[in-house]
């Protein structure tokens, strides 16, 4: 490493002097000599300084990424070793490249998941750190990108066989890697996305596809259209997989932001359908292009048409109910672009259906739903249900058992209907469980007004929330609205109330996470305030467990456990450890980097040492080349 830090002093000694000998070459023959020499001085004074400062990030940025080899938090490390290399590339393509290995080591020791794996989509920070470092190997060194794809390719773990598999998996750790890093990349570089949506292919269509599909048409749907006929081209190539390649298509080409997955139970009503949280703002790709549905659709038909028997697989039954699936979900459609086809699909339907051993028995709705009636809307289909539920309530025997029922009903109001779940979780006998679901919703119904800008309503609402952290929480949340409004008074308002609040608790991970909040919100106009509220934060920080891995999003602040409510916290930002150093400008460097240095989590100090650095870094921009 000596010999790196000897390029980076020669290369700022050559930035010192080089500006001043190519402006003496080309000055202008006008030019005012007197001037010329009278700002000389002071432009060379602050490129000098400024080049002292990038040495010195330079080197805090090595000591970071040295120190992350001994992270307990080996994701952590991972990212932040990867994001280190990028950072230092420009001005030290070694040492970027040492640090971008030592990036993918960290990934590598990361164990999988031991915990039960879900029946529906499992992640696991093994494969989300791949994905970091290969996003930066793949910018900066495509040789490296190249030989850790096969090294999951080759991973012993990264096939996992069908039946530990999630029901919207994808289909390899693979292929995971590369769709997710197509969505992390797509709004900088479409095509890039696009090349890797396509890679991904290697393995099968997978749920993730559709996704990134989606993501790609909202930037070109020429493009989008080129991805989607390398996968009938896939298909048509290697042959169908799994029905469930067919479902996914299907759903891009009509139902964006919805795929259902293949029936895999003996009720042949069952539907498995995953719906996305951030719903695409596009027109359907069959509208778009009538044709490449046409096409999609002759494919599908004959794949299905051609798809070996169930009795010759091992379990029959299970391969009857997929196919009946993807049959199900695109014969209408098959009927009016080919009506013959759409016929032998019936037949096929009908030998299939005997096949596949549905129960006779009529369904029953889950415990706590009702069935639907016709013409119903959600709105009325909710109110009847926590009727249904409220009625249950008061038919229970024992007191806990009312009350755990109380609290289901409470909870299962809509956020528009907060008042009627503060009524009926008033009927809980046990003071902490009858305030804390009374709190869970009022702060849900405070932050759905903030969404709408009602901030007024939002302001008296929270007042009726005892919880100290969720009003401080829902004051923050506000305090961003106001800033986006140019309401720097009211938000400043907002924000002093907040503190006081967080304050009066003892600090943990949530309370520490409020705190991040109102440090990243003064940042953007009052740096002063925002470095003092840092110090707080900072010292709360040592009293709790916090992790470099805490979401940015508002805390949920639930409660009470064995009770469900929805996540209400999606679409809000700003609660991390990140974005709070994000909000300090390049002037604030070293008072910032002073603060920092006091955290004692080790990690965490190097997260948001890493954020400091390249908040400077990005605001000078790339060196010249050389």
């Amino acid at each position: 490493m000596r010999d790196n830090t000897i390029r980076l002093v020669l290369f700022a000694a050559f930035l010192l002097i080089g500006p001043q000998a190519v402006a003496h070459r080309f000055s202008p023959p006008q030019q005012d000599k007197s001037k010329e020499a009278k700002t000389s001085p002071e432009a060379e004074m602050q490129q000098q300084q400024k080049q002292q400062q990038i040495l010195r990030i330079l080197a805090v940025l090595r000591t970071t990424g040295d120190g992350a080899t001994d992270w307990n938090d080996a994701a952590a490390a991972s990212r932040t070793q990867a994001q280190i290399a990028d950072l230092m590339w420009d001005y030290d393509a070694e040492a970027g490249r040492y640090y971008l290995t030592k990036g993918w080591e960290s990934a590598r020791r990361i164990d999988y998941p031991k915990q039960q794996r879900s029946a529906f989509r499992n992640t696991s920070s093994r494969t989300d750190s791949a994905r970091e470092v290969m996003l930066v190997a793949r910018k900066r060194a495509p040789d490296l990108a190249k030989k850790w794809l096969e090294q999951i390719v080759n991973d012993v773990d990264s096939d996992r066989a069908n039946d530990q598999r999630g029901t919207f998996d994808d289909r390899t750790t693979r292929s995971a890697v590369l769709l997710q890093m197509a969505m992390q990349i797509v709004g900088q570089n479409p095509e890039a996305a696009a090349a890797m949506a396509i890679e991904s292919l290697t393995d099968g269509v997978s749920f993730g596809f559709q996704e990134a599909l989606l993501r790609i048409q909202e930037q070109d749907f020429g493009l989008a259209q080129r991805v989607f006929r390398a996968a009938l081209s896939r298909l048509r190539t290697v042959g169908m997989v799994d029905p469930n390649e067919l479902l996914i298509l299907n759903a891009y080409l009509y139902t964006p932001g919805r795929t259902m997955a293949t029936n895999t139970g003996d009720n042949p009503n069952q539907i498995q359908l995953a719906v996305g949280l951030n719903q695409p703002r596009i027109t359907a790709a069959a509208q778009l292009n009538p044709a490449l549905a046409v096409e999609f659709l002759t494919v599908a038909a004959d794949l299905l048409l051609t798809a070996p028997s169930p009795s010759t697989t091992s379990d029959p039954p299970l391969t009857s109910r997929a196919q009946i699936s993807a049959i199900t979900s695109i014969i209408a459609k098959v009927a009016q672009v080919s009506p013959e086809k759409g016929a032998m699909l019936a037949q096929r339907l009908q030998l299939l259906t005997a096949e596949a051993q549905f129960t006779s028995e009529p369904s029953k709705a889950p415990e706590g739903e009702l069935e639907t009636r016709r013409g119903e809307t959600a709105s009325e289909y909710n109110e009847r249900r926590v009727d249904y539920l409220e009625k249950l309530a008061e038919q229970e025997k024992t007191t806990l058992g009312r009350d755990i029922s109380y609290a289901k009903a409470a909870l299962a109001t809509t956020v528009d209907r907060h008042q009627r779940g503060r009524d009926i979780a008033g009927k809980i006998d046990d003071e902490e469980l009858r305030e804390n679901v009374r709190n869970s919703i009022v702060y849900r119904a405070t932050l759905r007004l903030i969404s709408l800008n009602d901030l007024d309503r939002a302001y008296d609402l929270t007042s009726k929330n005892t919880d100290v952290v969720q009003r401080a929480a829902s004051l923050v949340v506000g305090a961003q609205s106001l800033l986006r409004a140019k309401d720097t008074t009211r938000a400043a308002q907002w924000l002093q109330e907040a503190r006081a609040l967080i304050r009066r608790v003892d600090p943990d991970e949530s309370s520490v996470r409020v705190a991040f909040g109102v440090v990243s919100a003064y940042g953007k106009f009052d740096s002063l305030i925002a470095f003092d509220a840092l110090s707080e934060a900072v010292r709360m920080m040592d009293k709790t467990k916090l992790t470099p891995g805490d979401p940015d999003r508002v805390p949920l602040l639930q409660r009470f456990s064995g009770l469900e409510m929805p996540d209400f916290t999606s679409g809000t930002a700003g609660f991390s450890l990140k974005a709070a150093i994000s909000g300090f400008g390049s002037k604030d460097f070293e008072a910032v980097l002073d603060a920092i240095n006091k955290i004692t989590l080790k990690d965490l100090r190097g997260v948001a040492t890493l954020e400091l650095c390249r908040k400077y870094l990005t605001s000078v921009g790339p060196p010249p080349a050389i």
